[in-house]
């Protein structure tokens, strides 16, 4: 059983060796980021709608990326993607109101928020739908992955806080590419990621939290990620990358649960999570014919 099994490996791997390209892409990326969540006074929605809002704005962040493609059949490819990013510079507020709407404002503060990592990965099958000379059209299905690390910071308070998150679920993609024969390339992508939302808070400074999880926040919703693509094709199987993007991240209503020291775990209903990236990639691939 064993030798079979090794046997049909071995001729599986012989099998993808055998078909078209395999792609290598490493790069450096930029990104500005924003995030907003509220919750509410009780899991009703009301006194009041919007309890607690935080809003992370213009937050910058640099890192590397790597991608993976590798074709399993003539029409099949296999690709995997990654990206880590350093949070360099940016600012959060946080609000409380007492009425509905933001009225009464009771507190406000804002903080640094010049700290922290975003990652993304994503894999799964490419189909190649059509082919013709100036143009290429591919759908595909997979499993994506993104979590992100903002923090408010206060060094004369000592405040050090931080809210740490998960996207995730399974991805359906597009792309098409123009001008395939050429030396010049675009291609449009776009993927929607149905996704499950998980997130924990560490609140520093408020005592009565429990640390390091003082609550966590859970919800459903979707993210909608289009980038452009424009490559030129160089000597040796290079070729040079540059891919500005937007994606768009949002979750429907959820549930906010606070641990308490005292043991207590009382819940709130989270409004919403949203997170809006512009960015940009510049990459150089790697054509390896076999």
């Amino acid at each position: 059983m064993k030798i079979r099994l090794i046997i049909f490996f071995n001729l599986f791997v012989a099998e993808l060796i055998a078909h078209g390209q395999t792609q290598l892409t490493a790069g450096m990326s930029y990104t500005r980021q924003s995030l907003t969540w509220s919750i509410a006074g009780n899991l009703n929605g009301t006194s009041p709608n919007i309890f607690s809002e935080l809003k992370w704005q213009r937050v910058m962040g640099v890192g590397a990326l790597v991608a993976y493609q590798h074709p399993i059949t003539d029409r099949i490819v296999a690709f995997a993607e990654h990206q880590h990013q350093l949070l360099v510079q940016g600012s959060v507020t946080d609000s409380d109101y007492e009425g509905d709407d933001r009225t009464g404002r009771v507190f406000f503060a804002k903080e640094d928020a010049g700290k922290g990592y975003t990652l993304a990965s994503q894999g799964g099958l490419l189909y190649q739908v059509c082919k013709r000379k100036s143009m290429t059209f591919t759908l595909g299905g997979g499993y994506g992955l993104m979590s992100q690390r903002f923090f408010l910071l206060n060094e004369k308070m000592g405040l050090r806080s931080s809210y740490t998150n998960q996207w995730y679920g399974p991805l359906l993609t597009g792309r098409l590419q123009l001008l395939a024969e050429s030396a010049f390339g675009i291609t449009l992508k776009t993927t929607y990621h149905q996704v499950r939302y998980h997130a924990t808070g560490n609140w520093n400074l408020i005592e009565r939290f429990q640390h390091p999880v003082s609550f966590r926040h859970r919800a459903k919703g979707f993210g909608l990620e289009n980038q452009l693509v424009m490559s030129y094709k160089m000597s040796g199987g290079l070729c040079v990358e540059v891919r500005p993007s937007y994606g768009y991240w949002t979750t429907g209503m959820g549930i906010d649960t606070v641990y308490k020291k005292d043991q207590s775990t009382p819940k709130t209903r989270l409004n919403d999570v949203t997170t809006e990236v512009l960015g940009v990639e510049v990459g150089v691939v790697w054509r390896l014919t076999n």
